[in-house]
């Protein structure tokens, strides 16, 4: 499976739980080409995120970020989480969720955490998909 391929893959999965679990009463956009039916995601901090949630009621946000083993480690992500987390921090009841394959998800974890201790994260929950495919 080729890289962009495993990273629709994982989008899809976000898009599953998020809609599984905040939705209906969340209105969700999608950067996934196919994930048709969706508005594009707002861009944060010069990045777009894959998933991205605002609750109607409780006014809370949720971020889904799909990464391949391949683009996990690299700078930009690390740039892209630290934009994401940040924004997340000023929101009531967020969360980051996270999906890679399962064979990185202790590393996406690590990764994270840095990224929470280093910027003093204290209002942001986190949720991990990890895919086997």
């Amino acid at each position: 499976m080729s890289a962009s391929n495993a990273h629709e893959v994982l989008v899809r999965e976000i898009l599953r739980f998020v809609e599984a679990k905040y939705a209906p009463t969340s209105s969700i956009s999608v950067d996934c080409s196919l994930c048709t039916g969706y508005p594009p995601p707002p861009k944060i901090a010069g990045h777009i995120p894959d998933v991205y949630a605002k609750n109607l009621t409780m006014e809370s946000i949720v971020i889904g970020e799909a990464k391949t083993c391949s683009d996990l480690e690299s700078p930009r992500t690390k740039e892209q989480l630290t934009a994401f987390i940040n924004y997340l921090e000023k929101h009531q009841n967020s969360v980051l969720v996270l999906a890679t394959r399962w064979s990185s998800i202790n590393s996406a974890k690590s990764i994270v955490r840095s990224i929470f201790r280093h910027n003093k994260i204290k209002n942001v929950s986190t949720h991990y998909l990890d895919s086997y495919q």
